[in-house]
């Protein structure tokens, strides 16, 4: 097929037909990607029209699936093409979608290239895996609606802003490797991630935590949160089979980064593969947010230990004593004293440990 005669009028990625073939050939997307040396995370961006078709993978697939290399290319030209055309129509919507974005932190953060409005608009389009606004929001209303529910009671938050942060965990999570979801193991793993609190070092916990987390089918992703997103955390699952926890690195202290963690763990426990929860401070609050508070209480000093703390007094020494008793982080036995009335708020923060970002 030439270039001359390969002009269709859809919008619809390369990755279409891929998925196409695949299934009136009754191949899954695995069998394709072993078969054809391609990682399964390449394949399935390609699908979704993130994957961009260089010479390389043209090959494999005119040897895999059909046609020749020529016509893969054409394909994946045309579809880039058509994006651009899609994304000069409707300005007005267009530009409207964009400021509404955090697209200067998007941009900051790597998540997108910077590049002059038309060509930014096709990035952020990409981005969102979608060819148009149409499509964005067949896609992403319904998501939109839930955010803004939840962010309503938070002055500081922009429900795109928020979307755009929960697009850029699922990319992150489509990268790691997990086990199918596993509640029971996730239960088991509890002790083995309380452990970690007790490492000050973030970009040595977070890979060890993350690897705890896949082998039960949760994808871990820490993320900067763009200006407009009020969200310390998040969970959802992405299949049955398979979840996204995903961390903002609003704060920088031991006890409030481990409580935000063990409360998202206890959605994934508590609530069901159906369930899907953004949390923040001023957001909104509900029964199921009280039940996932208590479990992360619980799962920082159980029930059997809670005594050690109702013995802990106000100087520094009791707390390093209980804290190492507990096996957990000085800043998280400080964070829980305060939390109960023990002691003010404003007393033995120096004991927490206060976190460097640098790598996320």
């Amino acid at each position: 097929m030439t270039r001359r005669q390969f002009s269709p009028d859809w919008v619809e990625p390369p990755g279409a037909t891929v998925a196409s073939i695949l299934a009136i050939q009754s191949i899954d997307v695995q069998k394709f990607a072993a078969r054809a040396s391609i990682s399964s995370d390449v394949v399935a961006r390609l699908i979704s029209g993130d994957e961009v078709i260089d010479s390389e993978l043209a090959e494999r697939l005119a040897v895999h699936l059909g046609s020749t290399a020529r016509f893969w290319m054409s394909r994946e030209k045309c579809y880039r093409q058509q994006l651009t055309a899609a994304a000069e129509t409707n300005q007005g919507d267009l530009r409207d979608w964009i400021r509404a974005l955090p697209v200067a932190d998007m941009v900051r953060f790597g998540w997108i290239k910077p590049e002059s409005f038309r060509l930014r608009a096709e990035a952020c389009l990409r981005f969102f895996g979608v060819p148009d606004l149409q499509s964005w929001d067949g896609r992403y209303s319904r998501l939109m609606e839930q955010v803004a529910f939840r962010t309503s009671n938070s002055f500081d938050s922009n429900p795109s802003s928020v979307v755009a942060w929960l697009r850029f965990g699922e990319l992150e999570a489509q990268k790691i490797d997990c086990a199918q979801w596993n509640c029971d193991q996730f239960r088991q793993s509890m002790n083995e991630m309380r452990a970690l609190t007790r490492v000050a070092a973030p970009s040595e916990f977070i890979p060890k935590l993350q690897a705890i987390c896949a082998r039960s089918g949760v994808a871990l992703v820490v993320a900067r949160a763009p200006k407009g997103c009020a969200a310390s955390g998040s969970t959802r699952f992405l299949s049955a089979k398979k979840a996204v926890l995903m961390l903002s690195l609003r704060y920088r202290t031991d006890d409030h980064f481990w409580f935000s963690f063990f409360h998202e763990v206890g959605h994934l426990v508590l609530h069901g593969t159906n369930s899907f929860f953004v949390d923040g401070k001023g957001l909104v609050g509900s029964d199921r947010e009280r039940e996932a508070d208590e479990f992360a209480s619980e799962s920082l000093i159980p029930e059997s230990q809670s005594s050690l703390l109702e013995s802990v007094g106000s100087d520094y020494r009791s707390v390093i004593r209980a804290a190492r008793k507990l096996g957990i982080s000085r800043g998280l036995v400080v964070g829980q004293l305060q939390h109960r009335g023990k002691i003010a708020f404003d007393k033995l923060n120096y004991l927490k440990e206060r976190f460097r970002w640098d790598d996320f």
